[in-house]
Parts: structure tokens; sequence; C-alpha cells
């Protein structure tokens, strides 16, 4: 389920790559167009297929500087001046197909949300979590995640279902459940997507572990 909502109070505000000098109190903005990028840092480069993706730096240069760099796959790619120019800092941190909340990003950007979706994906990760809101992207194929064991499992968890388990559709709805149950608070999840198909699925599933926890236990 994807909820579009800005992240709560509790949201980490980014900080600078470490190749990157923080800005102080009263400096301006820093000026992408006056970077300059030191040889083994990593940088995010404009791709056809998948927008962007991250490369090494080979050696140092400022955007707008011919350069080559090093992408994750070992190769080396020859940047012109316009390419370099759009070159912006990348946190090796979002290469992390583990991390489950991308809230916990120290520098989450567009690039790099999109980046650590693609790496949890690639690993049938289909859920991640943004602080309460929670993104699924389709796997187009059948995934054993839907299970009435792992269903017990997230209903057990209760309140704890959105935050101590894995990011999954049935830890939103327990949740909610738990909430309303427990303490008394009025719930809403939204769910949003690009396919209504797909959105009455997901709506389907997440609806499961309410009448689950409902359901008096032997």
């Amino acid at each position: 389920a994807i909820v579009f909502e800005r992240a709560g109070p509790t949201a980490k505000v980014p900080s600078a790559p470490p190749h990157v000098s923080p800005r102080k109190p009263g400096q301006p903005a820093i000026d992408m167009a006056a970077a300059s990028f030191e040889p083994g840092s990593w940088v995010w480069i404009a791709d056809e297929e998948d927008l962007v993706v991250p490369a090494k730096v080979i050696s140092r240069f400022k955007a707008g500087e011919a350069t080559r760099v090093e992408r994750a796959n070992g190769a080396v790619e020859a940047l012109d001046a316009k390419a370099s120019g759009a070159c912006s800092p990348c946190d090796r941190q979002c290469f992390d197909a583990a991390i489950e909340d991308l809230i916990t990003l120290d520098d989450l950007n567009e690039h790099a949300l999109l980046h650590t979706l693609r790496a949890r994906y690639g690993g049938d990760a289909i859920y991640t979590r943004v602080s309460d809101v929670l993104i699924s992207v389709n796997p187009f194929k059948v995934l054993p995640i839907y299970t009435p064991e792992t269903l017990a499992t997230y209903v057990r968890a209760g309140g704890r279902a959105s935050t101590d388990l894995p990011p999954h559709c049935y830890g939103v709805s327990a949740a909610a459940h738990a909430a309303l149950v427990e303490k008394g608070e009025s719930q809403a999840i939204c769910i949003s997507g690009a396919s209504p198909r797909a959105s009455s699925r997901e709506c389907t599933r997440s609806s499961q572990a309410s009448p689950a926890r409902a359901r008096p236990r032997p």
C-alpha cells in the first residue's frame, strides 16, 4: 500500500554525506555547480533505464569537468562536461537492501529512495516503510508472503506489527486494529496506486488482519 503524506515529526533531518562539508548556520546552501568529488566517493549519474544509478569517482573532479567514473558493476563510463555537471553526492548507505525504513537513511532524497527500493526489489522485498507510510512494489509474480502463518505472526504482534516486524500490509492493518481496540483511537488506512486492480488486491490483503485479530482465541 502506498500512502501519500508527509513524514511525521519523528523523521530524521538528512545530514550531508561524509565527503561534503556540512553547512554552518548562516552559510548559503551547497552550490552543486561548484561541487568537487574525491576519489573513492560515490555520485549519482544519469541512466536511460533506471533514471539515475550510483557510480564511484575514479579521480578528483569538479562538477562540469569531463571525467570517468566506475559503475557498481565495474564498468567504467566517461562523462562529458554536461553529464558531470549533473552529478550529485551519493551516500552508500542506500546500497543496503536490508534497510526496511527509509527514514533511517542519513541522506534521504529521491535518488536514494528509488535506489533503495530497487535494491530491495531485487531481493523480493516488495514492502518498504517510510515512517508510517508503506510502499509496495508489484513483484509481477507470486511470493510466499501471504501465508496463514505470516498473517498469524503479524496479528499476534498487534500494535508492534508495523515497527518490530518486516514491512508488510498485514502489519499496517494489525497495528491499526490494535490502536482502535486497545486505545480507542479512530484509524484510517489510505491505499493508492497507479493500478486500481493492484490497489484493490492490496486492500483485500490488508483487511485480512483485522477480522483475524478480532476472532476469539481458542
